[in-house]
């Protein structure tokens, strides 16, 4: 069965890309606390946001619970967060890095890479003149040079993976023309 939280970083991740500026404007997922007799307004949900989902009013925006106008619930959104799935993502992954490492015996261009281990995924930038089986396990005078992140799912690996790059100053976001608040 299909799980959505399987599929979309956590909360926590998502709330981190909206800090450091990763578009809010697309449809998708999104994390969301609502306000209204049917809900705790404290808990988080995740819900699937399109034009049929949002109505607008003269109090602002309200999100469409039912089949149709005459017979919905209308709550108020208090707080919305994207929660990108991987192709949303992966978009912003460079498929090569110029990165100098420190204590590298590698060269400074890297290619993406991504791994499925017996504990979850990762994802990270081997460098071009070193083969993926020598990467999985290098260290170098005891620290760890590889560019790499750990995650339970795919998408948390490639998440962090993003925020590091933006952190890092290898990513800026561009901002596109608004569809949705």
């Amino acid at each position: 069965m299909f799980d959505p939280k399987k599929e979309v970083p956590s909360l926590e991740l998502c709330r981190k890309l909206k800090e450091i500026s990763y578009p809010q404007d697309k449809y998708g997922f999104y994390w969301v606390r609502l306000k209204g007799s049917l809900v705790n307004e404290n808990e988080w949900d995740l819900i699937y946001w399109n034009e049929e989902h949002i109505r607008w009013d003269e109090r602002g925006k309200y999100i469409l619970l039912g089949g149709c106008d005459c017979c919905a619930d209308y709550l108020a959104i208090i707080e919305k967060i994207k929660a990108p799935v991987y192709p949303e993502i992966e978009k912003w992954l460079p498929i090569s890095l110029d990165c100098v490492i420190e204590n590298s015996p590698y060269s400074a261009h890297h290619r993406l890479i991504m791994w499925k281990s017996v504990d979850g995924y990762w994802c990270g930038y081997i460098p071009y003149n070193c083969k993926f089986e020598d990467f999985k396990g290098i260290q170098v005078t005891g620290e760890d040079w590889r560019i790499k992140q750990w995650g339970e799912t795919l998408i948390e690996a490639c998440t962090k993976m993003l925020i590091w790059l933006i952190e890092k100053g290898y990513v800026k976001f561009k901002m596109k023309k608004k569809i949705c608040n």
